[in-house]
């Protein structure tokens, strides 16, 4: 074959080639970071809404929690906790199971929805001591969390947590790692819990205003589990340094594989998946931090 040939061949094959071949975009995994702080660090609150499907006036509770969350974005954190009996699948109309070992736990240990009903709610835990029974603090009825809030909200900050997620939504491994940064000396016990929360989930839900079950009731952050390995919720023992001062951090890593699915609790939906770690006392129970990171 002679030289202007095998040109001609040459130019041919690579136009063919330039032309067939795809882009191929590989599954890197996607990081996302807690942002620092702007104007010095803050106290963020836990508001827990505790709830049910078949709860007819749960959907109340409900909208006090989102409002708490939109007039205090980024300050106040919500997680909606199915218990009880009433959030046990019944008939062809409730057939998801949202409820959890973490939220069992929490509702046996704090809430007892069975017995003492629902709606009920804890902002920050304050006020409930585990062990204890289940006392009916104020802070338990949405009409007072707004006061409770903004107590909170005014209190001095002694952790800062940061979360931050690295997470493949080829493989649904997350990678997380956590950074908990003290403020000020502490001297307690603490445990720092690491929760999946999802929002947005269309399901039915009982509703005293209206005279049927709304079917395509909206469920926002509601707590899919625990991920730190207690599975119960009870969060990983802190082990703080041997004299806490000011500025003094600690990293917790994480590692969990995103189901694409629960068992009798619909599919999960990667996208619309946060984790949430909170810092608290288990002496007093009290949070003393809390912080949500979108999963990616």
């Amino acid at each position: 074959m002679d030289m202007k040939k095998t040109g001609v061949v040459f130019l041919f094959l690579t136009t063919v080639l330039l032309y067939s071949c795809d882009y191929v975009t590989m599954p890197y995994p996607k990081k996302t970071v807690t942002p620092p702080p702007v104007n010095g660090y803050v106290k963020k609150v836990l508001v827990e809404e505790y709830t049910a499907s078949q709860c007819v006036n749960c959907p109340h509770a409900a909208a006090a929690a989102d409002l708490l969350r939109n007039n205090n974005k980024g300050r106040v954190i919500t997680i909606a906790v199915h218990c009880s009996s009433l959030a046990a699948p019944s008939g062809s109309t409730f057939t998801y199971d949202f409820r959890t070992p973490a939220g069992d736990n929490y509702n046996a240990t704090y809430v007892d929805g069975d017995n003492e009903g629902l709606p009920s709610g804890m902002i920050d835990r304050v006020s409930w001591q585990p062990g204890t029974g289940f006392p009916k603090s104020d802070n338990s009825y949405q009409t007072d969390w707004t006061s409770f809030t903004n107590t909170r909200l005014a209190s001095t900050d002694s952790v800062y947590l940061q979360i931050t997620n690295n997470y493949s939504s080829s493989t649904r491994l997350l990678n997380c790692s956590i950074k908990t940064k003290f403020l000020t000396g502490l001297t307690s016990t603490y445990n720092l819990v690491v929760l999946m929360t999802e929002d947005s989930i269309a399901s039915p839900q009982k509703d005293i205003d209206s005279v049927n079950v709304r079917m395509h009731f909206m469920h926002r952050y509601v707590l899919r589990g625990a991920i730190d390995g207690h599975p119960n919720g009870t969060g990983i023992p802190i082990t703080l340094p041997a004299a806490p001062v000011t500025g003094d951090s600690i990293l917790t890593p994480v590692a969990y594989t995103v189901p694409a699915s629960f068992p009798s609790a619909g599919i999960c939906n990667d996208k619309h998946c946060y984790i949430v770690a909170f810092f608290y006392d288990t002496v007093t129970g009290d949070v003393l931090q809390v912080e949500e990171q979108k999963l990616y």
